[in-house]
């Protein structure tokens, strides 16, 4: 099972670990699968203590995995369990 991350949560029993957890997504991509701007990815990265961390992918590169997104998502109440 995937870990959240997320402070209010100790494991995360949504899905297995599969394929799709396991993707690093870019800021764009991210947004996307949050369905939000940019700018409001990059407000939600520094404003909500909540949101996932970033993995660092190189300098200045940065990704989020899907399964912290996805749990993020199920804590917020944005998706069903």
């Amino acid at each position: 099972m995937a870990w959240c991350g997320h402070p209010t949560e100790k494991r995360c029993s949504l899905l297995p670990q599969t394929f799709e957890d396991d993707l690093i997504l870019r800021m764009k991509d991210m947004c996307k699968y949050l369905g939000i701007s940019q700018s409001h990815g990059y407000w939600l990265r520094r404003n909500d203590p909540t949101f996932p961390k970033p993995i660092r992918l190189g300098k200045t590169a940065v990704g989020f995995l899907a399964s912290e997104l996805r749990c993020w998502l199920m804590a917020r109440g944005c998706l069903a369990h």
